[in-house]
């Protein structure tokens, strides 16, 4: 069968240790970026691992009525198509979940979070549609709801962001009742608040499939907590379940508490019964928490990452680095979407080793126990095949917790060394996916890491299932290529001595003025359940190849991708193309003209 790849693109403004892992084939390193054929390698057959033809490209890309994407925008792999704009290009703190749907009657639904200006006074959710091709060939498949620059908000409030989406499939006969979006976020002075500077998790739904008139619905708390940045989705019998992170305000705790709720609808599915306060279910030091349902069945999923120390106290609060990556990954299954064993229920994905203390004057690598650890960001989903397995993706960094402190601190941790891997409960493994385990650090002001906050050289993955090839997993993610190498001769007390290497094979122009990486997105592809993956395509390889850095604007840096669940002849992928780049949620970026 032949695969096609559809990138929606938002242009913004602006080793050691085990992880009781079962590797799979040898994967190459993320900094070769020879880019492989996609239809070709799935035609030709090619083993995992693999190495497939050079891709080429006959003729011009097939567009949408939608703006053109200037030629430099061009993807490596597939079609793309503008969706729309934004001044803020940052979309989450951790786990992106689902911000793009492919809807059972071949629409794609998309929701994410729009600067309006580059002083980011106004910021809201919005939403776009792109039609299919229907019965009588009056609607032309890639029209879309609205024209790229005027998505419509989802939000009656001053202020919302921070979004996930899913759809509400209803018990309606009428096709334009059913497969409503469903959109889940965070909002600001909204009529009915309980005072001006509160935030809720919110949740709006459409008032018919892709008609853009969105009712929303403002989930309770605890007393005197705010929860938000809420991921969700909707169960086979229309209830929602949303999981969302405490909001501890500038002067709170390193800590965030989770909070569930599970909703229920009116007949019009404009009115929610919501419990009076959530189901307090963990506590956790990243917002990486997140939702899926079976597409089969009445069974639902939480997963989210445990913090190993809970509450920190002593040098756990003053190395608040180390104390976000000391987590374990944990999730939940209700059979029904209604009743959870929180008691007995809750079950480990990286089970996690701790540090054996009487080893540690023995062998020290031993006593360290795990020292990959996951952090802040996973995609869990059930399969499409009816066997309600349960496959997940995420990014670890590395770890060394100290028996005794050393100059101050509990343990040591990584900043942009990361490993990508696959979990499946069909076999209960951990596979391998990519290896991002390098430097990638500016030369001034420190040696920050070029991926930017709460980031990874590899990381953010994003899960997508062919429903008609059983076996056949995609796993999405991005990478922040390699382009450089440790000086072993660097002497930090010599300001001539350079702390990297450049060498010829890397290009170490290709990041923003600042130094920030232009990331890309890749695409691996398994046919055996996620036992093993084929070689990972960079999808976009878009390499600025000039001798000096781009200027702001003329990045071309694929970040904040989502993957919809549903790949049938074709993955659907929606990102921002970020023009100067560099992620923060309190550094905004300038914007490419709209």
């Amino acid at each position: 069968m032949l695969r096609k790849v559809f990138l929606f693109t938002l242009l913004t403004c602006f080793l050691v240790g085990s992880l009781s892992a079962r590797p799979a084939d040898p994967v190459k390193p993320m900094f070769d970026y020879k880019v492989y054929n996609l239809e070709a390698t799935k035609l030709a057959g090619a083993e995992p691992g693999g190495v497939a033809s050079d891709a080429t490209r006959n003729g011009e890309v097939n567009r949408d009525d939608a703006d053109e994407i200037e030629p430099r925008g061009e993807v490596a792999i597939g079609d793309d198509f503008l969706l729309g704009y934004t001044y803020y290009d940052y979309q989450h703190n951790g786990s992106i979940g689902k911000m793009i749907v492919r809807d059972s009657f071949g629409g794609v639904q998309f929701a994410w979070m729009k600067g309006y200006d580059a002083e980011n006074r106004e910021r809201q959710v919005v939403y776009n549609f792109l039609h299919p091709l229907d019965q009588n060939g009056d609607v032309m498949e890639g029209e879309l709801l609205y024209e790229p620059g005027e998505a419509g908000s989802v939000s009656g409030a001053d202020r919302s962001g921070y979004c996930a989406l899913s759809i509400l499939p209803t018990d309606r006969d009428h096709p334009a009742d059913r497969d409503l979006g469903l959109v889940y976020f965070h909002a600001l002075g909204y009529h009915g608040a309980p005072a001006p500077d509160y935030i809720s998790t919110t949740q709006s739904v459409d008032f018919m499939r892709s008609f853009g008139a969105f009712e929303s619905s403002y989930l309770p708390s605890w007393p005197e907590i705010q929860l938000i940045w809420p991921h969700g989705a909707v169960d086979s019998r229309s209830f929602s379940h949303v999981f969302a992170c405490q909001y501890p305000g500038d002067d709170g705790p390193l800590w965030h508490a989770l909070g569930y709720w599970r909703g229920q609808a009116d007949e019009d599915f404009f009115g929610w019964d919501w419990p009076d306060v959530p189901i307090r279910v963990d506590t956790t030091a990243v917002i990486s928490q997140v939702v899926a349902a079976s597409p089969t069945s009445n069974k639902v999923v939480l997963a989210w990452h445990h913090s190993r120390i809970g509450i920190p106290t002593g040098l756990w609060i003053d190395n608040g680095g180390a104390y976000q990556k000391n987590s374990d990954l944990r999730y939940i299954v209700s059979d029904d979407g209604e009743e959870w064993d929180w008691d007995d229920g809750v079950r480990s994905i990286t089970n996690i080793q701790p540090i054996r203390p009487d080893l540690w004057n023995i062998d020290r690598e031993e006593a360290y126990g795990d020292t990959f650890r996951p952090y802040c960001d996973v995609d869990i989903q059930f399969d499409p095949w009816g066997n309600d397995e349960l496959f997940a993706s995420f990014s670890t960094s590395g770890f060394w917790e100290y028996t005794e402190p050393i100059d101050g601190r509990p343990a040591g941790a990584t900043a942009e060394f990361s490993m990508l891997w696959f979990w499946s409960s069909r076999l209960d493994t951990i596979t391998l996916v990519a290896d991002g385990w390098y430097y990638n650090r500016t030369d001034q002001g420190g040696w920050h890491s070029r991926c930017g906050g709460w980031r990874n050289n590899t990381d953010r993955p994003s899960i997508a299932f062919d429903p008609d090839e059983t076996g056949t997993v995609y796993v999405v993610w991005t990478n922040f290529p390699k382009i450089q190498e440790l000086n072993p001769d660097y002497d930090q007390n010599d300001p001539d001595s350079p702390p990297f290497l450049y060498p010829e094979e890397y290009i170490p122009t290709d990041t923003s003025g600042l130094g920030y990486s232009n990331a890309e997105i890749m695409v691996s592809i398994s046919t055996d359940y996620g036992e093993t993956f084929e070689e990972p395509y960079n999808i976009t390889e878009t390499r600025w190849m000039e001798d000096n850095a781009p200027d702001p604007g003329e990045c071309m840096s694929e970040n904040w991708h989502s993957a919809a669940y549903v790949a049938d002849d074709t993955l659907h992928i929606m990102y921002v193309l970020d023009g100067d780049a560099g992620g923060s949620d309190r550094y905004l970026e300038r914007r490419v003209d709209q």
